[in-house]
């Protein structure tokens, strides 16, 4: 990359030898995560000649230590209440109904989890709550993991747990070698959510243009430090490549799997999450069409 005068930039995480490190245990009680900085690229002389990196303004989030977290028990009645299994010995509907809060609180989680993307709260430890307070949504660092404009629905399945996998499947869930059939094996997406979120979902999705849910967040993170911070992510883009080794003309064309890396367009990731917004509301109302909006509705 270039700047607007032509100099050659070197773009990515940085953090001086005088700030100290960019891991979240380098600072006792918090953790800092460096955002990227752009400086000009150093020649091997001027690297020589430097005794200590130059002084550089780094823009860095810093975030208190929680304290007093509980893990949440990941119950199989819980997915049985939200997939609406209830005629299952472990979960009557009186159960459900008893923990309606707890279970719109999953629901909420969830349902963030699937408009941004992030397939990592599969895992039972990512669930936590404040003690004697709400639920966390937290660490999204898996966020977009499959581009702006993949859906998967399946994220309302929930964890591992409820899916009824073996614990060799938990740890190798993320793996593009694992079966298919494995993954969606015991996976039951939840039906089941609070009336006044869908209620906000709805009325994203019907915005005019400028007010839906893309545009609000583009808006949103428009003063960002380091704005436009979902073209700083670098994908791998594989495509077949043409390959000239052909022995005879009767044999097909060998073809190489080559991948690049690249940068998408903001405006995707924006456009990416009113789509998501979309199936998550068809898949809200198909629920409703089944089971009825009294039972859909905590």
């Amino acid at each position: 990359e270039r700047d607007d005068e032509g100099e050659a930039m070197v773009d990515g995480n940085y953090i001086d030898g005088a700030t100290g490190g960019a891991g979240d245990d380098d600072l006792p009680g918090s953790s800092a995560a460096a955002a990227s900085h752009s400086s000009p690229a150093r020649t091997a002389p001027d690297l020589e000649a430097a005794a200590a990196p130059a002084p550089v303004s780094v823009a860095v989030s810093m975030h208190a230590w929680v304290d007093g977290l509980d893990a949440l028990e990941m119950r199989q009645e819980w997915m049985l209440c939200l997939s609406g299994d209830v005629t299952h010995r472990s979960a009557s509907e009186a159960e459900c109904r008893r923990h309606a809060s707890l279970l719109g609180e999953l629901s909420d989680v969830l349902l963030f989890d699937t408009l941004i993307g992030d397939d990592d709260r599969k895992n039972a430890k990512n669930w936590l709550r404040l003690r004697n307070g709400p639920l966390l949504s937290f660490d999204s660092g898996l966020a977009w993991r499959h581009g702006p404009l993949h859906v998967d629905l399946d994220i309302l399945c929930g964890v591992n747990r409820w899916r009824g996998w073996s614990p060799e499947e938990w740890a190798h869930w993320w793996e593009d070698t694992m079966e298919p059939r494995a993954r969606l094996r015991g996976c039951k997406r939840i039906c089941r959510f609070r009336r006044e979120t869908v209620a906000r979902l709805r009325e994203l999705a019907s915005a005019p243009a400028g007010h839906t849910l893309g545009a609000k967040v583009g808006e949103a993170i428009s003063a960002d430090l380091i704005h436009p911070v979902f073209e700083r992510a670098l994908y791998s883009c594989e495509t077949a490549a043409s390959a000239a080794r052909i022995s005879s003309p009767a044999e097909e064309p060998i073809r190489e799997r080559v991948t690049d890396s690249v940068r998408l367009a903001q405006q995707l990731f924006l456009d990416g999450l009113d789509l998501r917004l979309r199936r998550i509301l068809q898949h809200i109302d198909q629920c409703v069409h089944i089971r009825g909006a009294d039972f859909v509705y905590l």
